[in-house]
């Protein structure tokens, strides 16, 4: 079917080809209505508007060039035959060639096409039906004249706005595509400054615990010591890169759970206070992620009517939970064929970066709970007591 409509007319013409077409109701019923008209005139009428077709439609499928223009005369010659030899009132067809000139690349070339077009066809009026001029301003002739006359600057204007927008949209793609190149060298730079310098120390040093073990082991020792608060510093700064790169809001992400559960029609209370836990901003992403993941298996496999949320911090860790009372995870599996997904999973992954756990507490009375809890982080060193 596609293949059919591009035959007909190219699809990135849109419904323009198609609206200007259902004009030819017009002439069609004046022919079929109108007693002036002779069984001859009509025929000719019927042809005349059916040849005119196949320029109409070759037009289209052309660039402004040689052929097109072509099909464009073709198009002004049928209509001056139908002007000689049936009526003058068919000089109301002239848009449709007149209208492509709006397309040619300047103004001047588009004033100097359609007035030679328009005063081809109206010499042919003039010569074979030499009425008063007087007759001619009475007759719908001058309103024919003025829409032959705007109808090519108005497609101009309209092809100046969409040729606009088009740069606009191009201009918009390449700054997305310098943006994310930007992003890309940023990134690379980060992991060179990171990891590299980080590396290489790394290597060094186990290179020298390596050397030393059997001639200073208490040096060795050191230099291991050292290879591991370093590993441990890049653990770090790699995690707030990751974090700086993609970063959710537990606050954000909860309203957007609330939104959720409204739209499934789940009920859902919240205990504790948000805005009062402290944690970094990557374990808050982390958080975050595992309260969607938690509520997309509520929304998605459940089947509850009711879920609520709770989070609370002590001096040691911050724990979340995430409870509903639907069909528990055990059914839930043996819906699904016996597999607990892999969401799960990767809450427990991204937990792990944390030092976190997660608990799933699950019955078919009572529904499902997942708790999540992940130790404070003061200044890189977990707080254990």
């Amino acid at each position: 079917m596609k293949r059919f409509l591009n035959w007909l007319f190219p699809l990135h013409w849109g419904s323009l080809p198609y609206l200007w077409l259902l004009y030819m109701i017009v002439p069609l019923y004046d022919l079929a209505t109108d007693p002036q008209f002779t069984d001859e005139q009509r025929y000719l009428g019927y042809a005349c508007l059916l040849l005119f077709t196949i320029p109409y439609r070759g037009k289209f499928h052309y660039a402004v060039g040689r052929a097109w223009m072509l099909h464009i005369l073709a198009e002004i010659l049928i209509l001056a035959v139908m002007i000689a030899f049936i009526s003058p009132t068919f000089l109301s067809l002239a848009f449709y060639p007149t209208a492509m000139f709006g397309y040619l690349s300047t103004r001047q070339r588009l004033l100097g096409a359609t007035l030679t077009t328009l005063l081809f066809l109206m010499s042919v009026v003039v010569i074979l039906y030499p009425i008063s001029l007087d007759l001619y301003i009475k007759s719908d002739l001058v309103q024919y004249i003025i829409s032959i006359l705007l109808f090519p600057f108005g497609v101009h204007i309209y092809k100046g706005w969409r040729d606009m927008m088009e740069k606009l949209r191009a201009a918009n793609a390449q700054i997305e595509r310098l943006t994310q190149e930007a992003e890309r060298q940023r990134i690379a730079r980060d992991l060179h400054d990171t990891l590299g310098h980080a590396l290489s120390m790394i290597t060094l040093k186990s290179e020298l615990a390596e050397k030393l073990a059997r001639k200073d082991p208490e040096r060795a020792a050191k230099e291991m010591r050292e290879v591991q608060q370093t590993s441990r510093t890049v653990l770090s700064q790699v995690r707030e890169m990751v974090s700086n790169m993609y970063r959710v809001s537990l606050e954000d992400e909860l309203v957007h759970t609330q939104k959720l559960l409204e739209a499934a029609q789940i009920s859902f209370q919240t205990w504790g206070d948000i805005t009062t836990v402290q944690v970094n901003a990557y374990t808050n992403t982390v958080l975050a992620m595992c309260l969607r993941e938690a509520v997309n298996n509520v929304v998605k496999h459940s089947k509850a009517r009711q879920c609520s949320f709770k989070i609370r911090q002590t001096a040691t860790h911050t724990e979340m939970s995430i409870r509903d009372d639907g069909i528990g995870l055990k059914a839930r599996n043996a819906e699904q064929g016996g597999s607990s997904g892999h969401g799960l999973l990767g809450m427990r992954q991204r937990l792990e970066l944390v030092g976190g756990t997660l608990d799933i507490q699950s019955g078919p009375e009572h529904g499902t709970e997942f708790i999540v809890i992940v130790p404070r982080i003061v200044s890189g060193r977990q707080i254990t007591g």
